[in-house]
């Protein structure tokens, strides 16, 4: 879910056991289809301890599985992602999925990916603490290419996170209170840019450089980023 690559790959571990919890050694036939149904790969073979890779949207279809057998697949490939699986309709959260193959109707396991993404707050203030207005920042991701968000109002900006979206917005500016605000950025590295100084201060060049890499809100108020009046 949210922005994806349709080229990245997700690679899975399968498991086939018994009711003792065994590893089953036999080999079974399966296909590999797109997203829209089409075949791309056939009569293709899985067993016990194999792995296979899927994209966005593509799925297996693994025939002649004995009734009763038990199944454990596993999804390697979820860094940057929050992973939910669903087994015969049932929700649940985490990358390893399990169950038994029943004897009537389909078996079925999905798996969903949703991307982690950041935020990050911060601040403008003198050296008192009073906070300055009218400041404007830019990002840029790690390639220099500009950020563009939605504006949220207030000070809010938030950077689309689905494809039906598209942003607009590449200077931010701070509130009332001298707060800046920007959510929806994707894993990775970013430098921050003051572009226009608050109102009745000295334009000075300040650019800050972070990493994002764990879901959380960085919050850069705590570094209480001054500018000196003139």
């Amino acid at each position: 879910q949210g922005r994806h690559d349709a080229s990245a790959e997700f690679a899975f571990h399968i498991r086939f056991l018994d009711a003792r919890g065994e590893g089953v050694q036999d080999d079974y036939a399966y296909n590999r289809y797109s997203a829209d149904g089409k075949p791309l790969e056939t009569d293709l073979i899985i067993c016990d301890g194999s792995d296979f890779s899927l994209r966005d949207g593509e799925y297996l279809v693994i025939r002649h599985l004995p009734y009763g057998l038990r199944y454990q697949i596993t999804e390697i490939t979820t860094e940057g992602y929050s992973v939910t699986n669903t087994v015969n309709g049932v929700l649940l959260p985490g990358a390893e999925a399990e169950g038994t193959v029943a004897q009537n109707g389909s078996n079925t396991v999905e798996f969903t990916n949703t991307r982690n993404t950041f935020a990050f707050s911060l601040q403008k203030q003198d050296p008192d603490g009073t906070p300055l207005t009218g400041a404007e920042f830019t990002l840029t991701d790690s390639g220099g290419s500009p950020v563009l968000a939605l504006d949220a109002g207030n000070g809010s900006f938030r950077v689309p996170e689905t494809d039906e979206e598209t942003g607009s917005v590449a200077r931010f500016q701070v509130n009332a209170s001298g707060i800046l605000s920007i959510s929806g950025l994707q894993p990775g590295s970013y430098t921050l840019r003051e572009t226009a100084p608050p109102a009745g201060c000295i334009a000075r060049r300040f650019f800050w450089n972070a990493r994002l890499t764990k879901p959380t809100v960085h919050r850069w108020k705590r570094l209480r980023i001054h500018s000196r009046g003139g």
